[in-house]
Parts: C-alpha cells; structure tokens; sequence
C-alpha cells in the first residue's frame, strides 16, 4: 500500500494495516499503523486485495475525508492494549508456564521484537497486565463512588460496583486467580500481590474511618474489618473457578460483606 492511486498524496511513510487473520479489509473498519502516526479509517473495502497477480493500492484520502492522527503516546498505548488483550487470553487458556511469548506474538499479530519493545519479559508483561486491569477495576468504581456523600453508602457501591465490574469482565477474575496462584512459588509476583494487598487495606480503611468519623459505624478495629473485607473477596475469587457452586457466588459475596458491615454500624444505620 502506497500513496498514490487518484493522483493525490496520502501518506508518504510506510503504512501497515493491523489486522489478526493477516490483511482482511472486510470489515466496517480497520487501523492502519505508519513510523510515526496511526489513522483510524472506518469504511469497508469490497475489492481483493491482489488481482491479477499486482497488489492493490488504497489512496487513504480517498477513503475517508478527515482520518484520525494520533500522536506517539497514543499509539503506545493502542499497541500495549492490544497486547494485553492477547496475553490475558493465552493466560487464562493456558496458564502462566505454559504460555509462551510466542504464543501472545501470534496472537497479538507482533513480532518477538515489537513485543519486547514493550516489555522486557514475560514476567514484565504478566505484572504490568495485572496492573492495566487492576487500573480498570478501581477507576471503575471511581467513576460511581466519588459523587457519593454518605461514607457508608459509598463502602456499599464500592463493593457492589466491584461486583459488576467483575460479572461483566470474567476474564479477569480467571486472571487474578492465575496470578495469585503464580505468586505463591514466584517471589516477584508474590511482591506485587503483597503490594496490592496492603494497597487495599489501606485505601478500605480511609472509607472506614470516614464513616467512623460520620457517625455511620461505631469506632472498631477498622483493620480487622478491612482484613475480612479482602480475605472474603479472596476466597469468592477461588471458589468461583474451583467449585463452581450451585448458587450466585457474587450474589453471596455481596451478602457476607453486608454482614461485616452490619456488625460495626451503629444503631440507626442498620
């Protein structure tokens, strides 16, 4: 692909077209990636792409009046989006030892060195995924509960809207459970769970102490409470994808945290 076919100058760079079953230009849009810039085309090529032997070639400009350029940051995050969303799919397929680069290569449509461009190993990639989703997971429940005023309702919607995220995004929880499972014999990974863990501790303990300071709960050991907090979630978890439970499993979770809760609040809140 060039940039003359109507006489007009589209691009005079290099240009690729990224797409996971080599070049199928089939569908209502695709993205075509150059040096230094990334146009985003939403049109639908029904010509082959080779005729008699000769290679077609597309004028950009003459599909599309006013595609997208994006800057360098942003191809760097489509890119590692895209790898991600291989990776966490060959983890949760295969497992973590069982996964190879070349395996997240091939899914992802990149090469070995495009890959390591982005990350220096496997281990690197696996850790920062588990960052990327975790990311996702708390802006989430960002988005509902920083409009919330009530200390105690804003604990409820961060458990509840926790519970959606992960009913609408399984993979990840399949995911976490592999990592988990990885961090017991890996120590690397174990450090990132131990961070993680005393991450949410703490941040659980800020919303405990504000209800505390609001007069919605009575004034308990907000560490213990934080530890249950997690350690339910942890086994919801496992049991999700270990005994498959004839029941709600998130449905359940959400009623064991309710029960923790209820026990510290004070009297006109229960």
């Amino acid at each position: 692909y060039t940039n003359n076919h109507a006489g007009r100058a589209a691009y005079s760079g290099p240009v690729f077209f990224a797409y996971r079953q080599h070049v199928r230009l089939l569908a209502r849009s695709w993205t075509a990636y150059s040096a230094d810039c990334i146009y985003r085309v939403d049109w639908r090529i029904d010509f082959p792409l080779e005729k008699e032997g000769r290679t077609r070639y597309v004028c950009l400009d003459s599909l599309l009046p006013g595609y997208e350029r994006m800057k360098n940051e942003d191809i760097r995050n489509l890119r590692r989006a895209e790898i991600f969303k291989a990776a966490i799919e060959c983890f949760n397929e295969n497992g973590y030892y069982k996964t190879s680069v070349d395996m997240i290569c091939a899914r992802a449509a990149i090469t070995k060195r495009g890959l390591y461009y982005h990350f220096k190993s496997k281990d690197e990639l696996f850790i920062e995924l588990f960052h990327y989703r975790g990311r996702q997971y708390f802006e989430h429940i960002a988005d509902f509960i920083n409009n919330v005023e009530d200390p105690l309702e804003k604990i409820r919607m961060f458990v509840g809207r926790g519970s959606q995220f992960i009913r609408r995004n399984e993979d990840f929880l399949r995911f976490f459970v592999e990592f988990m499972i990885v961090g017991a014999r890996n120590p690397v990974i174990g450090a990132v769970l131990k961070a993680h863990y005393d991450s949410s501790i703490d941040n659980f303990k800020k919303l405990l102490r504000c209800a505390i300071d609001a007069g919605k709960m009575i004034d308990h050991d907000i560490q213990q409470t934080a530890q249950a907090v997690f350690i339910s979630s942890m086994g919801m978890f496992f049991t999700f994808y270990t005994l498959s439970p004839p029941f709600n499993l998130l449905k359940q979770h959400n009623y064991d945290i309710e029960v923790i809760l209820r026990s510290v609040c004070t009297g006109q809140e229960l």
